[in-house]
């Protein structure tokens, strides 16, 4: 029989939170620490500081992904730039195009169904809301630039990363073999 982990909140907290906030799941989590799935849920049980640090540091990419959401209900711009190689191969910028995207209906829909009481039964959403109504609903929540903007600063600070590219930050690989008891 193999030894068991130990936990080591100063080692495993930071780390367990820099995955979590990148959106990293319980299956993705527990390997990257070199435990097995039954040691990280003791951990859980055992530690609430544990727990709550997961919990937490896994609002900040909800509310990213909140934020993009009611960004494409909303609709906004964005500039798209053209590249191309000049005489000597280098990329340049040859022309940066204002575009808009238009909002979006089935991101509407969702977001007031699952933000608002109102808007709970979807079959009398769609029955009592009609074309009026969804332009006076996106006139209604329209962003200012400061907003659209600190949406898409959210949106880049919160994007998630693969678990391989973690792999840099790990707190150190205890030689487990993913099994829960530390081999």
């Amino acid at each position: 029989m193999g030894r068991r982990s130990t936990y080591d909140p100063e080692k495993h907290l930071p780390f367990v939170k820099l995955l979590a906030e990148k959106g990293c799941t319980d299956r993705e989590i527990y390997p990257a620490l070199g435990i097995g799935e039954k040691t990280f849920y003791e951990w859980k049980n055992r530690h609430p500081q544990f727990a709550q640090t997961i919990e937490k540091a896994r609002e900040k990419p909800l509310v990213a992904v909140e934020g993009a959401l009611y960004r494409r209900c909303m609709g906004y711009e964005y500039s798209e730039t053209t590249l191309e190689r000049n005489e000597v191969g280098e990329m340049v910028a040859t022309k940066i195009v204002q575009k808009q995207m238009a909002p979006n209906l089935t991101g509407i829909i969702f977001y007031l169904i699952n933000r608002s009481d109102r808007w709970h039964d979807t079959r009398s959403a769609q029955k009592e809301l009609g074309a009026d109504e969804i332009r006076g609903l996106i006139d209604a929540m329209a962003l200012t630039a400061e907003e659209m903007a600190q949406a898409d600063a959210d949106v880049q600070k919160y994007r998630p990363v693969a678990i391989e590219d973690m792999k840099d930050v790990s707190p150190g690989n205890n030689g487990g073999n993913g099994n829960g008891n530390g081999e």
